[in-house]
């Protein structure tokens, strides 16, 4: 699956693929090592960070567009900026600045 086919899903495994991956501001360096936020719950991203595109392990809650969040204002949620530099072997600011302009922000 993706890139390299890093990852080989099972026949029983949901995968979910979002429109959001490196050109949007994601490193591929965060590969397997990164999760989004469906409602309380927690999936991980899998294979390796496409283009525009990124895959996630989810069950039968996640249906065709829902909204998810894919990086938390909270600095303490594993979906966070901070989560995301130290995975990507970077700085906060380094992934802030990589987000691409068209990214709606929101300060909560």
């Amino acid at each position: 699956m993706s890139y390299s086919h890093t990852y080989k899903p099972s026949d029983r495994e949901i995968v979910a693929t979002i429109p959001f991956g490196y050109a949007e501001g994601l490193s591929r360096k965060s590969s397997g090592n990164i999760v989004l936020k469906h409602r309380k719950r927690f999936y991980t991203q899998i294979g390796t960070i496409c283009m525009n595109l990124s895959t996630y392990l989810v069950d039968s809650s996640v249906h065709i567009g829902d909204e998810v969040e894919i990086i938390s204002n909270d600095s303490s949620a594993k979906n966070s900026l901070l989560r995301l530099a130290e995975v990507s072997d970077t700085i906060v600011y380094e992934s802030l600045v990589k987000l691409d302009r068209g990214i709606r922000r929101e300060i909560m």
